[in-house]
C-alpha cells in the first residue's frame, strides 16, 4: 500500500473522499489522486497536512498518524 492508498483508506474508512481530503488540505483533488495511482509521495508540507487532517478526522494522536503516514511511504520512524 502506498501513502496515496493509505490516505484515501483513512478518508474512506471515517465517510469521507479524496476530494474532501484535497480541500482540506488546499490542495487539487488530481494531486491527491496521483498518490494513489502514480505511487509518488507528498512533499513535506503536504504529508503533514494529511496527517494533521487525519488526526483531527479519526482522534488518534498526531504522532501515531505521523509513524502509519511514514510507514505507508516506506519509511520506519519511531515519535
Amino acid at each position: 500500500m502506498n501513502f496515496g492508498e493509505w490516505a484515501r483508506a483513512e478518508v474512506t474508512r471515517h465517510g469521507k473522499t479524496v476530494t474532501w481530503l484535497a480541500r482540506e488540505i488546499g490542495a487539487s483533488s488530481s494531486l491527491v489522486i496521483k498518490w494513489r495511482t502514480r505511487g509518488s509521495n507528498p512533499k513535506s508540507d503536504n504529508f503533514l497536512l494529511v496527517c494533521k487532517v487525519l488526526s483531527e478526522l479519526s482522534g488518534v494522536r498526531l504522532c501515531e498518524i505521523l509513524e502509519r503516514g511514514a510507514a505507508a511511504m516506506g519509511i520506519e520512524i519511531e515519535i
